[in-house]
């Protein structure tokens, strides 16, 4: 009876989890999207090259929670 509370719990753990996710995922698309268009519009080579590596160390971050939470389905 115990193991199958502790199974429900952590289906309903990992289920909060997806959600929650899922709820950034509508901020860090605008993020991105606002980036790429900052990014066409500065004329400062070293800015766009600062701001293109945030962006690409966002979307490695990003694309490894995702990695991440499907491991744990």
């Amino acid at each position: 009876m115990y193991a199958l509370e502790n199974t429900n719990h952590s289906c309903l753990l990992v289920e909060d989890l997806q959600s929650e996710i899922e709820t950034h995922r509508v901020v860090y698309d605008r993020l991105d999207g606002t980036g790429r268009k900052l990014l066409g519009s500065l004329t400062s080579q070293e800015d766009a090259v600062m701001l293109q590596r945030r962006l690409d160390e966002m979307n490695q971050r990003w694309n490894n929670l995702k990695s991440k939470s499907i491991a744990i389905r």
